[in-house]
């Protein structure tokens, strides 16, 4: 991650000055991790969506004071 990367959703710049930290996870269906974070009440950054080429992705985390 680089610091105000265009590309780069604002919330995770914070990661780049290390005040936190991203994890990418790969789970067998994505419909059922995102019910589960849903369950779990964790921020959802970007709501499931299947991309064309059929890889399924949400972003989800839990803030740690930023």
């Amino acid at each position: 991650m680089l610091k105000d990367l265009s590309t780069q959703p604002t919330f995770l710049q914070h990661t780049a000055q290390a005040d936190g930290i991203v994890i990418s996870f790969e789970v067998d269906n994505g419909e059922s991790a995102y019910k589960q974070a849903r369950k779990d009440r964790l921020d959802i950054f970007f709501k499931l969506k299947e991309e064309r080429w059929k890889q399924a992705h949400l972003w989800c985390g839990i803030r740690l004071g930023w």
